[in-house]
């Protein structure tokens, strides 16, 4: 597609924050302080995130050791003619997505972008500790540990997570969690563990070759 004066170009990044969801099994990002204000006449702040949080686009040498790094990818494979499937209705957490169920809804081109809306916007973030995730992946690797008589969903903060442990007594706190629970773990099931487990295996045995 060639950029002309009437192209209308689309920013699809979300707002990057400590409470962005990362890739699941990837660990959440931290944002901290460490130099403040007044102690310290002046504000710094520390960033520890992995690679798999929020908007981003996998360069090829993320599966192919002779592929295009980053700054090598040409910016014009970057935005091209969009087309938006809303598969919201489809969909729950651990499907799979075939190009069968994509084709039902619109005709894709070749050299289209395609954006799926899923309607994980509408549930993220799912979490990060004893949540719906690492609850279902419980279930299926030490079933004998897991009660679910007693998974408890921690009450929704508006506000991120700050750094730090969870706190029992302070409901007034981002990371106020009576469980121990962060998410929800109610919706743990052992169909969903077992996907994701057989996802993460799969992508370990892919970089292992």
């Amino acid at each position: 597609m060639a950029k002309t004066p009437d192209t209308k170009l689309y920013d699809l990044t979300q707002e990057w924050g400590a409470g962005i969801p990362p890739w699941p099994y990837f660990p959440d990002p931290v944002v901290a302080s460490f130099h403040r204000f007044p102690k310290d006449n002046l504000h710094s702040m520390r960033v520890d995130t992995a690679m798999h949080v929020g908007t981003h686009v996998d360069a090829p040498l993320h599966f192919n050791p002779e592929g295009w790094d980053s700054a090598e990818i040409p910016l014009d494979v970057l935005f091209g003619e969009g087309i938006v499937v809303d598969l919201s209705q489809d969909v729950s957490d651990f499907d799979i997505i075939t190009p069968e169920m994509v084709e039902e809804k619109a005709q894709v081109r070749e050299g289209d972008v395609l954006i799926l809306n899923t309607g994980l916007s509408t549930i993220a973030p799912v979490g990060s500790h004893a949540d719906e995730i690492e609850t279902s992946l419980m279930m299926v690797v030490a079933p004998e540990l897991v009660d679910m008589a007693q998974a408890t969903p921690s009450p929704f903060s508006a506000k991120a997570p700050a750094p730090g442990a969870l706190s029992p007594d302070d409901p007034t706190s981002p990371n106020y969690s009576p469980s121990g629970s962060f998410g929800d773990p109610t919706l743990a099931s052992v169909d969903k563990g077992s996907r994701l487990l057989a996802a993460i295996l799969e992508d370990m045995m892919e970089a292992a070759g």
